[in-house]
């Protein structure tokens, strides 16, 4: 249940225990990344839009390809078509040596100032 309270919203513990398989469909849809990368950049720009995001940090996950597939695609064409700030920050879930810590924090303290610049 962890997992679909944080992953989608309207997905309630009911749901999961009385109907585990409408629950099920409703979280994978849920997953912009089962999406072709068209549609994947529609919501990207509706959400920013509709939550007045002043930016957007992606987390490419090396151990997961998959969930990566098209994100710089992405990032470029919310930056290039949208004006949309976007930084990706990699890691590996499976390997703590891909992880630096200092390099991260660089990279976020950058995005943020350019957010700050930008108000």
């Amino acid at each position: 249940y962890a997992f679909s309270k944080y992953m989608n919203p309207d997905v309630t513990k009911e749901m999961v225990l009385n109907s585990p398989i409408e629950a099920m469909a409703e979280l994978m849809m849920s997953f912009w990344y089962v999406y072709d990368l068209e549609t994947r950049k529609k919501k990207f720009v509706e959400t920013v839009r509709e939550y007045n995001i002043d930016g957007i940090i992606m987390h490419e996950n090396l151990s997961c390809r998959p969930n990566s597939c098209g994100m710089y695609d992405l990032k470029r064409n919310l930056m290039e078509e949208h004006d949309i700030p976007s930084l990706i920050i990699s890691s590996d879930m499976n390997d703590p040596r891909k992880f630096n810590a200092e390099q991260l924090s660089n990279q976020i303290e950058s995005f943020i100032e350019i957010l700050r610049k930008r108000k």
